[in-house]
């Protein structure tokens, strides 16, 4: 459709809809948030061009909605069927991003609630209470079943590329074993094998289950175990320590330190890492493929 077409067919009650939209679209982004950061829902929209060039909007429509643009032209499979996961790839990045804050968030309530509970307690100089949050834990099971979704949908688009079938990514490499282009293709299972000691926490390595499987198919695995203590000054000190994170002891949580969610945010660093270097070698030969950097 050109976009004489287009404003042809936007009738006025259309473009009283986008109107009433653009005004309601604030509302909306303050109850759902946006928790991906603006860099990387940007470097996913560089992805999107590459794939798929955006069309200029009818003026009508760029002076009630600036900076949207029109769909363009689908790209052919196999492109097309990356296209579609990088869209269920972000969402679900945008998932594990939501739990990690939550975890950041329990962290520091659960800190500041117990050491406003110590104040009226008797506690021996050198004992230590140590307790589990079982809602902390659910937030972290959250994001890592919601990360390695993210990378499964991105080995079903990435496999597509090559003109194979697959559905994990741990299973990506042979899947594109000995498909053309062969030199894309080897650097694409490279890249997930150079990868996997960052995400053991979400993929499975030989015969060491990584934690989101043992959630999976197995049993429960704890965030970690809370330890409250008095420390040499008499001052209430908080840590979170253990758990499918192995988090080391003797790391106070406090306004500035929250553990585990620092581990959960290197942990999506990696995977982010993955999906565009993924994606960088599944673009098509003769495009600019500069998407990982």
């Amino acid at each position: 459709m050109t976009d004489e077409e287009t404003t042809q067919a936007l009738t006025p009650e259309h473009l009283a809809m986008l109107a009433s939209y653009a005004q309601l679209a604030p509302v909306l982004d303050a109850i759902t948030g946006k928790p991906l950061p603006q860099s990387l829902r940007e470097r996913f929209s560089e992805v999107r061009e590459h794939l798929a060039p955006g069309r200029q909007p009818p003026p009508e429509v760029a002076s009630t909605l600036p900076g949207v643009k029109l769909a363009g032209p689908l790209p052919e499979r196999p492109q097309r069927r990356l296209l579609e996961s990088l869209g269920y790839v972000e969402e679900a990045l945008a998932a594990a991003e939501y739990h990690r804050q939550r975890v950041e968030e329990l962290e520091g309530n659960i800190s500041r609630i117990v050491k406003e509970a110590f104040k009226g307690m008797t506690v021996p100089p050198s004992g230590t209470i140590g307790f589990r949050v079982p809602i902390l834990g659910f937030e972290y099971h959250a994001f890592l079943f919601s990360l390695r979704r993210a990378l499964d949908y991105l080995a079903v688009g990435v496999a597509a590329a090559f003109g194979r079938e697959c559905h994990s990514i741990r299973r990506l490499g042979r899947s594109v074993k000995n498909a053309e282009p062969s030199d894309r293709a080897t650097a694409v299972a490279n890249a997930v094998e150079v990868a996997l000691p960052s995400l053991k926490s979400i993929v499975s390595e030989s015969d060491e289950r990584s934690v989101r499987d043992r959630l999976a198919h197995w049993q429960i695995v704890d965030a970690g175990y809370f330890n409250a203590r008095l420390d040499e000054n008499g001052e209430v000190a908080i840590e979170l320590v253990g758990g499918g994170e192995d988090l080391p002891a003797f790391t106070g949580i406090d306004s500035e330190n929250a553990p585990l969610a620092t581990a959960l945010e290197t942990l999506m660093s990696a995977a982010v890492a993955l999906v565009f270097k993924l994606v960088d070698e599944s673009l098509p030969p003769g495009q600019a493929r500069e998407v990982a950097s």
